[in-house]
């Protein structure tokens, strides 16, 4: 009988104890749901101001373009046709950089751009660079809109002027950025840069399941594609990508591109990166964007 007593004082102690983990561990999960959520956008963006240098080295027909969205101030940069007799160019291409870049980290790129009847517009995103704010999918399109009726007005043209003569480029982050723009403004062409397939499928690689639910910045290129695929003109869409990229696997590129044939022409880097990708791809993408702007519209 002792011993049955025994046995029967210490089983509350066994639940007591049992029901105490358990509320660590809940506790612990809801913190690290909570920090997760709450620090998302500094693990998806890393925002930096320019170097005062930056801004004084550019070329001479660059403008830097100011207007005002939810976000407040926002500055974007234009670099004006080399051909000076041109006053609005006959094809305009729009930049947007990856998550850790800046607008004018393409301005040696688009200089030397071979087409000299070309403009090039570098959207800066919020909280980037030299505007205000904080990033987010719709504050990223809000400012691409913002920066292409800035142009607009900067070159004393309706925004109208520029369909059926606007391609876009991207790098990571901007490609999804760039396929934002295109489902809000048509292109001609997409040139989609080492590109993720959504966002929630880097945050699975990077947090796992489930916390990777948690996320609220859920850039989605499959559905961009398909909305751009089922569009009136669909744009021709070029992707590239770096077959010993370590940030984004090169097989979600191989899915985009699966996805849409028809529409979509892919490009596997044999030893390019992430980030140095670009110095594999200048002179192939020179020649598509002269095509774009050129050879493909000489007819017209």
């Amino acid at each position: 009988m002792n011993e049955q007593a025994s046995d029967s004082q210490r089983a509350p102690w066994k639940w007591r104890v049992i029901k105490m983990l358990l509320a660590i561990i809940t506790g612990f999960a809801v913190v690290a749901v909570g920090l997760l959520a709450a620090l998302q956008s500094k693990l998806i963006y890393h925002p930096r101001p320019y170097d005062p240098i930056d801004t004084m080295r550019l070329p001479t027909r660059t403008a830097q373009l100011e207007f005002t969205t939810s976000q407040g101030g926002q500055v974007a940069f234009y670099l004006a046709p080399k051909d000076s007799a041109i006053e609005t160019p006959d094809f305009l291409w729009v930049y947007f950089n990856g998550n850790a870049g800046q607008a004018l980290n393409w301005m040696s790129f688009a200089d030397g751009n071979p087409d000299d009847r070309v403009g090039h517009l570098m959207v800066e995103y919020p909280g980037y660079g030299l505007s205000e704010g904080s990033p987010s999918p719709a504050a990223i399109g809000e400012s691409a809109t913002g920066a292409l009726e800035s142009l607009a007005a900067h070159l004393g043209v309706e925004v109208a002027a520029f369909r059926g003569k606007t391609g876009s480029a991207g790098h990571s982050l901007g490609a999804a950025a760039a396929l934002i723009f295109a489902t809000n403004h048509p292109v001609e062409k997409l040139i989609l840069i080492s590109p993720f397939t959504r966002m929630i499928d880097m945050a699975r690689q990077v947090v796992g399941w489930p916390l990777c639910n948690v996320l609220r910045h859920r850039f989605d290129n499959f559905a961009r594609l398909e909305e751009l695929a089922e569009s009136d003109a669909p744009p021709r869409v070029l992707i590239y990508h770096g077959s010993d990229d370590t940030i984004v696997p090169v097989e979600m590129a191989a899915e985009l591109a699966a996805s849409y044939p028809d529409m979509i022409e892919y490009h596997n880097i044999e030893g390019a990166g992430h980030n140095g990708v670009l110095g594999f791809l200048e002179p192939g993408i020179y020649e598509e964007m002269v095509r774009s702007s050129g050879g493909e519209r000489s007819s017209d």
